[in-house]
């Protein structure tokens, strides 16, 4: 009854007395356009004073059980922003496409099956957001957002993308996750603009050679779809700083990769990876995740990654390393868990050397380095693993190991191991420890659990900053030695 007597009172004023809309108070006005558009206001056949309500330009009716809306919505013909979500609304009439101000729609959370293909009057458009609907189609029309700069269309029922969306020229974002998409019109190679795509949860099989023509895009997530191959135009991509591969069933990459030389990170973990070609070495990657393929070798050029902090390759089936492993100075983070390498190489010892990084300029704090070889066949470590100077975490768990190299606490080396904290040997076949282990002074975590140590050096009652320390399952006759440590 409010909202009509407010209605009522607006429209019975004389035209000098009526308040111009941009001082009503906006929750007032929703009141008044929320009542008049569930009422349809030209059924009252009110004045000519009463369609000033059609000169707002911003309309915002959230969490409403509206369905629909009348075919009158298209006389706010100065409405720049229309505001709907969650709604409930199935669909929207043609007389939206009369809403040429329109400069921004969000029509997100609703249960819109469809679009009229009265959208593409909407000249003005320059930003639309229908995620979370039930979307299985876009009309030809929406080719004609000339001023289109920005789509949301995630979490729909989208089945394919119409051609005519090669014609959105100003487009530079759009994200159309989760939805069923199994390709891409060969006509997405026409949106020059284009910056950031986000294709995550999709179905998607194969990329259109067009893709290569997104010269200004930086960033494509292609997450989680059933791509086998890459075509070779990606290579194109010149100025592409991310991309995310992983969670597809991709048994190769393009020798084209290598041109993407202002790629900072790649996803590629849980594919079908068998080798990797030679051209990737050409890349300035911060982080490559390679874990969860069927890798059996890494190829040299893998050396070449002078800048790489983050390197994971994990669960694959690698039983050597290349010597240029020990190239990469900049390496903070080493995973190879769940490999098959029974030897390491020498060269080893160079990771993390940041005094002879390119970059060394840039660490102002101290640098941890964290390496995992936990679950392979390694039966012994190589002496140059303990010139790995800033090695905080090494876990060597699941091997064949039977010792430790006296490299990783003695003086040979230079104490290199002295910012080691944590070391999990467990479950191996060691008989004893290196006699100096007692120089690993910042050692917090040992465990050496499952293991055939018989005796204990003296030495491991100097380990003062020890808070963690498992040697369950061995063959430990006496424990008098470390009781000063359990005290």
């Amino acid at each position: 009854m409010l909202n009509e007597m407010l209605l009522e009172e607006l429209c019975t004023r004389k035209r000098k007395s009526l308040p111009k809309l941009d001082r009503i108070k906006i929750e007032e006005l929703n009141k008044v356009i929320d009542w008049a558009i569930k009422n349809d206001i030209h059924k009252y056949k009110l004045p000519r004073t009463a369609l000033s309500l059609s000169k707002t330009s911003y309309l915002y009716l959230p969490d409403l059980d509206i369905k629909d809306l009348p075919e009158s919505i298209g006389a706010l013909e100065y409405l720049q922003i229309l505001d709907l979500p969650n709604c409930c609304l199935t669909s929207l009439p043609e007389s939206i496409g009369n809403l040429k101000e329109l400069r921004e729609i969000n029509l997100s959370n609703n249960d819109l099956t469809s679009l009229p293909e009265s959208i593409g009057n909407l000249k003005e458009l320059r930003t639309i957001n229908l995620s979370n609907n039930k979307l299985t189609s876009l009309p030809e029309s929406i080719g004609k957002l000339k001023e289109l700069r920005e789509i949301n269309l995630s979490n729909n029922n989208l089945i394919s993308l119409p051609e005519g969306i090669g014609k959105l020229k100003g487009l530079e974002k759009i994200n159309l996750f989760n939805n069923n998409l199994r390709s891409l019109p060969e006509s997405i190679g026409n949106l020059r603009g284009l910056k950031e795509i986000t294709l995550f949860n999709n179905n998607l099989r194969s990329l259109p050679e067009s893709i290569g023509n997104l010269k200004g895009l930086k960033e494509i997530n292609l997450f989680n779809n059933n791509l086998r191959s890459l075509p070779e135009s990606i290579g194109n991509l010149k100025g592409l700083k991310e991309i995310n591969l992983s969670n597809n069933n991709l048994t190769s990459l393009p020798e084209s990769i290598g041109n993407l030389k202002g790629l900072k990170d790649i996803g590629l973990s849980n594919n079908d990876l068998i080798s990797l070609p030679e051209s990737i070495g050409k890349l300035n990657l911060w982080s490559l995740i390679l874990s969860n393929n069927k890798l059996t070798a890494l190829p040299e050029s893998i050396g070449k990654f002078k800048r790489l902090c983050y390197l994971s390759l994990s669960n694959n089936n690698l039983t050597l390393l290349p010597e240029s492993i020990g190239k990469l100075k900049d390496l903070s983070y080493l995973d190879l868990s769940n490999n098959k390498l029974t030897i390491l190489p020498d060269s080893i010892g160079g990771i993390g050397d940041i005094r002879n990084s390119r970059n060394s300029f840039l660490y102002e704090g101290p640098v941890k380095i964290h390496i995992n070889l936990s679950n392979n066949e390694l039966i012994s470590l190589p002496e140059n693993i303990g010139k790995i100077e800033y090695l905080a975490e090494l876990n060597v768990s699941n091997n064949n190991l039977t010792l430790l190299p006296n490299s990783i606490v003695g003086k040979h080396f230079g104490l290199r191991l002295r910012n080691l904290r944590e070391l999990n040997a467990s479950h191996n076949k060691l008989t004893s420890l290196p006699e100096n282990i007692g120089y690993l002074k910042n050692l917090v975590s040992l465990n050496l659990s499952h293991n055939k140590i018989t005796t204990l050096p003296e030495s491991i009652v100097d380990l003062i900053s020890l808070e963690y320390l498992d040697l369950s399952d061995n063959d430990l006759a006496l424990l008098e030695k470390f009781n000063k440590i359990m005290i």
